[in-house]
């Protein structure tokens, strides 16, 4: 079975499990989602019509479903709309249809109507049990006045109407004086039903009057204009209908006493802005939710109407929630100041720290005495907290009057790994003394390193975690002192060091002046980086091996080499058959030919038997005319060979002696240190060759070591071939590239021998053989390499990955990529495409867009959503939104549940834009080869006769290899292989290795580290930061079972945490940048919530982890390592949620969705801007970077839902066809001079073209 499809099944199982395991002793209703249509295809809605005579359908509470056949049988919930018909809205597409009546309690079906075709009907009349009939259903358009209208009344031809001080009114019904036999009516005592008089509040200009109807007015149907005084009314005007304002027409103007005169729609206009009383709530808004125009605080609960509106309070009602506390004296943010004390203080009712300084807003008054309204009270750079924090006066700008700003001075602080990081490596941990300002003090983070290709447990000496260190600006002094643990103390063998990892340069440096005092470690810092303890007997040892490195500069110039050879009488039993010849003359033939040399013979004397020459026959001559004869004048021979050397030589040449004797030197000349001087001034290195027992491997070993050479001892003359192979290799074969990779063949030699290693001290292409069996245990031969020019079939020659450098500490491999792996970071972009192509890093996962589409998806004006959401945000309107929905229709929602609800409504939406399955199989199933492979290195190295253990891993990126190809061809519909089977069955065999090789399993101590992501936010509520990663540690035989069946749990627990952290970094960017206080709290509730799930989930997975050791396979953790989706995170979040909101008619209220909607997309924009977040411009596009593929991916779609869904919001809102939204569309300034339904057209269009751009990232 693939992975995916059992994917399927855990999703599945995960969520019934899930559901369970959060919703015990929970009413399972607050888990209803309405279920969603597609929203990028054409809508309508269907109706079920209850035509039974008995009209029994909706008995019982019924719960009524439509089934789309068509496609793909989806369910859909009805909504109930009256006591007889449902609906909901479906793919216009829908065609043949089943309705499904089901128990409210287990949704077991009742009956069932098996509609089929609808053909152009738009309901199903249900006629009886199971049968019915399709046909059209009329909608009537509810037209109604509504709260906020404004009707005018004109007496400029009919002034009378003023005389005798006459009050004028509006009456909401079509009754006459003749409904009260013709008589006055008397206001007390009349019939409210006929007679219900409201005062005409406005006088726009002379004879004109308004009147602005209020929330006792909505609903009504028909007016008439009065005239009276405040007892009685007297005349009366022409009808005015609702259907008539519905149509323009707006005002009544009067041409005599009773019901005579004339209808007319006019452009009067008066200032909506006026505030009488100065609350902050204008006039006509005071007026149409019903407070007193001429109060502040209608209802004396302490707050003034505005405040209460914009907070969501009713203003006419002391005690909103009906809790006995006056609305005045709640504690909306539960920072321990009063409603009203926050209104005096103009803090933030909605905020705990107004001024986010991180001092709550009751400290800073009453405790602290700053000011809650300026994060640094005294302006002197520092915020409040941190001063406070650091010991300073937050009131002072110098808090010891020494002349010095508190911003200025410097300070001292310790911070711990303990303190800072809610899961360290107990084996090492740091903590840091810093010296600095109080604002690089309180900037100041520690951080576990993640593992990558360079920082692992494959570096020498590793015993845990690599540290980060960081702040704000440049620190005066810092030492770490890292503790470690008994265990890693009594290791033997074990002396530990400090090491600074360079990044740019790619080495660990060993820290100087380091103290070790018990079990901690210390040093001085220079500058903040990352850090690692390493047993410095393992890791130093990597610089043991010397390995010839010249500049670019110095390989363009040629060899000029000087043989010295040994011709005394000794060498007739110590080189008989004149191997000396030969040897020396392979070193002749791989000479170039700008190369030149020299032959010197020497016995008692030393002679020039050629002369500097480039013809390699006239050197071989020369070499071949050796004999055996006299003495052995050495020191005068290596004084000959210097005086062939002139000053032009140091500049343009590489110089080489290359001296073979087989005694001491018996005939005088210079001593060794003025032979040494003088070849250091020519810049001559020196190769000696000591041949025999009876030779001064003495001065011969100080010739070369002290001039940059290497000696060798022969113990007879068979042994010389290969010692002028290796002097070949640094010499004349130096520069050779048998195989054309760019690597010379020196090089690749010393990387697959192991001695040649990157700057951390990881292999390459280190070769381990079982020499018995003749198999590659693991990396590569050095004729493997020699065969195959690029290793890892990216397109990519080996020497186009990697060069070799040198510094102060050796030469030594920096990795441009890894040559072994096709795609370095596993990110599906091969290192040929990274490095060729867009010209990124390979070893950061990418995520590509072209330009246009950034810059697209970044630019608002792009959105109708948008465009609405700036308008409406600066229309008079906005001020009084949150109080829309309860006074002008009477519900009990307000603002905040508005913001709740549409924030759940994303994540459902979200689900369909996730990565794909095949997309997160790739990416898993090279995370957990990789481990493999670290596991499989160790266990090879130490047990090299497991052969049939290299073989699976080999046959496992083999599959992988295969699938990767595959994948680059065909993103999609890739089935992923049994990979899933080849990884227990290894790690069955790597279990059943260590549990009888008990001496591997010491070796295997060194700790494999897995990686889970984990908010900071643990460590405090009240801190949000970046998510951290940590390191989880299992040894020896376990360690096997968590790389087998239940690494791949342990795989999916880190992709469901992931998940969910990625919607915990949306909802704290909303909560903490949302223009609305609403929708800031919104977003936080529904976070902590999250947050709380989070921490529950990792919990549960940390405590079976460590309680299971070698078994994680058997824990059962079906709801944990489970994939999540944001499907399921909505089934997580809603049942703690106080309400949850299935659906909306109102217009109004599909406004603030709208609003809010728009204005989302834009903080994700910029919270993009403000992450660790990289551009590399290539061909007019841009690459971005990240340093985990799903996040780079999820950051974009992100966006991209949230464009699609605010454009679908703007639909939903156009479609609602209100006359209210002809008012909405002229406050906020959209749509106006255009066709509505071009708007709807291009909602779409964009809606497509976003959905061009999600096919391309996935």
């Amino acid at each position: 079975m693939s992975i995916k499809s059992t994917r399927l099944k855990k999703r599945i199982l995960a969520l019934i499990l899930m559901i369970a395991l959060l919703c015990t002793s929970m009413d399972m209703e607050a888990f209803y989602i309405e279920t969603k249509a597609s929203d990028d295809v054409e809508m309508t809605t269907l109706y079920l019509v209850d035509n039974t005579n008995e009209k029994w359908i909706g008995n019982d509470n019924a719960i009524i479903e439509l089934v789309d056949n068509t496609n793909g049988h989806k369910h859909y919930t009805m909504k109930k709309n009256d006591d007889t018909s449902w609906s909901v809205d479906v793919p216009d597409t829908a065609y043949n249809i089943t309705f499904n009546r089901l128990n409210p309690g287990d949704n077991t079906q009742w009956n069932s109507w098996s509609a089929g075709g609808r053909d152009d009907n738009n309901a199903y009349f249900a006629d009886g049990a199971e049968y019915g009939h399709w046909d059209n259903k009329e909608i009537e358009e509810d037209i109604r006045f509504r709260a906020g209208d404004i009707v005018y009344l004109d007496l400029s031809a009919f002034t009378d109407w003023e005389n005798s001080n006459a009050l004028m009114y509006t009456n909401f019904t079509d009754a006459t004086k003749d409904s009260n036999a013709g008589r006055d009516i008397e206001i007390a005592t009349a019939d409210k039903n006929l007679y219900n008089p409201r005062l005409v509040n406005v006088n726009v200009q002379k004879h004109i009057y308004a009147y602005i109807l209020s929330k006792n007015d909505d609903g009504t149907e028909k007016l008439r204009f009065w005239r009276g005084n405040d007892r009685t009314l007297w005349n009366y005007s022409v009808e005015l209908t609702c259907e008539e304002y519905e149509d323009g027409i707006n005002c009544v103007k009067v041409y005599g006493w009773n019901d005579s005169g004339t209808k007319y729609k006019s452009d009067y206009s008066f200032d909506l802005e006026v505030d009488t009383d100065g609350d902050g709530l204008p006039d006509y808004n005071e007026i149409k939710f019903g407070t007193d125009i001429n109060n502040p605080d209608t209802d004396g609960d302490g707050l003034n109407d505005y405040y209460e509106i914009e907070y969501g309070y009713s203003p006419t009602n002391p005690d909103t929630d009906g809790n006995g506390v006056l609305d005045g004296d709640e504690d909306y943010d539960g920072d321990k100041l009063r409603n009203s004390e926050e209104f005096i203080y103009g803090t933030d009712m909605a905020k705990y720290d107004t001024d986010e300084d991180g001092i709550s807003d009751y400290d800073e008054i009453f405790i602290y005495g700053t000011n809650p309204l300026k994060a640094d009270t005294d302006e002197d750079g520092v915020l409040d907290s941190d001063e406070i924090d650091i010991g300073t006066n937050p009131l002072e700008k110098d808090s010891d009057g020494n002349g010095i700003n508190d911003n200025e001075e410097v300070f001292k602080k310790d911070y711990s790994a303990k303190d800072m990081i809610t899961y360290y490596d107990t084996d090492v941990y740091p903590t840091i003394n810093v010296e600095g300002t109080i604002n690089v003090l309180e900037s100041v983070t520690i951080d576990t390193r993640d593992w990558d290709t360079l920082i692992n447990c494959n570096v020498p000496g590793y015993i845990g975690t690599a540290y980060e260190f960081n702040c704000d600006g440049e620190f005066e002094s810092a030492t770490v002192t890292f503790t470690l643990s008994e265990e890693i103390m009594s290791k033997p063998d074990f002396v530990p060091a400090i090491y600074y990892y360079n990044e740019e340069e790619q080495y660990l440096d060993k820290l100087e002046n380091q103290t070790i005092n018990g079990n901690n470690i210390t040093a001085k810092l220079e500058h903040f980086s990352s850090y690692i303890v390493l047993n410095s007997k393992e890791f130093d040892e990597i610089w043991d091996t010397e390995i010839i490195h010249y500049s670019d500069d110095e390989l363009k110039k040629p060899l000029k080499i000087g043989f010295a050879v040994d011709c005394s009488g000794s060498m007739s039993w110590n080189d008989p058959a004149y191997l000396r010849n030969s040897v020396s003359n392979l070193i002749i033939d791989k000479m170039d030919e700008k190369d030149s040399g020299f032959v010197v013979l020497f016995e008692s004397y030393a002679y020039l038997e050629q002369s500097v020459t480039t013809d390699k026959s006239l050197l071989k001559n020369a070499i071949n005319s050796s004999y055996n004869s006299g003495g052995t004048a050495l020191c005068l021979s290596v004084e000959r060979s210097i005086a062939q050397f002139d000053e032009a030589d140091i500049k343009n040449n590489r110089n080489i002696i290359m001296i073979l004797s087989d005694g001491y030197d018996n005939e005088g000349g210079q001593n060794i240190s003025t032979l040494v001087n003088m070849a250091n001034r020519k810049k001559i290195k020196i190769y000696s060759i000591g041949l025999g027992s009876d030779v001064d491997i003495n001065l011969l070993t100080q010739l070369a070591e002290q001039t940059g050479g290497k000696f060798y001892h022969a113990t007879a003359a068979t042994d010389l071939e290969d010692i002028y192979k290796q002097i070949g290799g640094e010499t004349v074969d130096y520069k050779k590239d048998s195989n054309n990779d760019g690597i010379s063949d020196y090089y690749t030699k010393l990387l697959c021998e192991g001695k040649l290693r990157t700057g951390t001290g990881i292999k390459l292409f280190d070769c381990i053989m079982n020499k018995e069996a003749n198999k590659v245990l693991s990396g590569y031969t050095y004729e493997q390499v020699q065969e195959n020019n690029d290793l890892d079939g990216d397109g990519l020659k080996n020497g186009e990955e990697i060069e070799v450098v040198s510094n102060h500490l050796g030469t030594y491999v920096f990795m441009k990529s890894n040559p072994t792996k096709k795609m370095s970071d596993m990110d599906i972009y091969s290192d040929y495409d990274e490095v060729k192509k867009y010209n990124s890093n390979a070893f950061k996962n990418n995520i590509c867009l072209g330009d246009d589409d950034i810059k697209f998806l970044r630019d608002d004006s792009n959105y109708y959503s948008s465009m609405y959401s700036d308008a409406y945000s600066g229309a008079s309107i906005q001020s009084i939104t949150s109080w829309i929905g309860r006074t002008i229709y009477g519900t009990d929602l307000d603002k905040k549940e508005i913001s709740e609800d549409l924030l759940l409504d994303y994540f459902s939406y979200r689900d369909r834009y996730s990565v794909s399955d095949n997309m997160e199989s790739v990416l898993t199933l090279g995370n957990a080869i990789g481990n493999i492979e670290s596991v499989v290195e160790k266990i090879t190295r130490d047990g090299a006769k497991y052969v049939e253990l290299t073989d699976d891993l080999i046959d496992l990126n083999y599959e992988y290899n295969k699938l990767l190809d595959a994948y680059f061809i065909v993103r999609e519909g890739v089935e992923v292989p049994h990979l899933d089977k080849n990884l227990i069955r290894i790690a069955d065999k790597i279990d059943d290795i260590l549990a009888k090789e008990s001496s591997i399993q010491d070796t295997i101590n060194t700790k494999i580290t897995l990686k889970i992501k984990l908010p900071k936010a643990m460590c405090s509520s009240n801190v949000i930061e970046v998510i951290s990663s940590i390191g989880w540690i299992c040894e020896g035989a376990s360690l096997v079972r968590c790389l087998g069946e239940g690494y791949l749990d342990y795989l999916t627990m880190q992709e469901n945490l992931n998940v969910m952290q990625e919607n915990l970094d949306l909802l704290n960017a909303i909560s903490e940048n949302a223009p609305e206080w609403t929708m800031r709290a919104a977003a936080k509730k529904l976070n902590n919530v999250l947050e709380d799930k989070y921490n529950h989930m990792w919990l549960t997975f940390k405590e079976e982890f460590q309680n299971t050791w070698g078994d994680l396979a058997k824990i059962g953790m079906s709801s944990l390592a489970s994939k999540l989706n944001p499907a399921a995170i909505i089934a997580i979040v809603s049942v703690s949620m106080s309400n949850v909101i299935t659906g909306y008619s109102d217009t109004s209220l599909k406004a603030i969705r709208t609003y809010e909607a728009g204005y989302i997309p834009e903080i994700m924009c910029d919270e993009l801007n403000k992450s660790d977040y990289g551009y590399s411009l290539y061909q007019g596009g841009i690459r971005s970077y990240y340093e985990n593929s799903t996040e780079a991916y999820g950051k974009y779609i992100d966006i991209i839902a949230l464009r699609i869904f605010a454009e679908n919001e703007m639909i939903a809102l156009e479609k609602s066809g209100s006359k209210w939204l002809n008012k909405l569309w002229d406050t906020v300034g959209i749509g106006a001079g255009s066709n509505r339904k071009e708007i709807i057209a291009d909602c779409k269009n964009m809606i497509k073209t976003l959905n061009g751009m999600l096919s391309r990232l996935r």
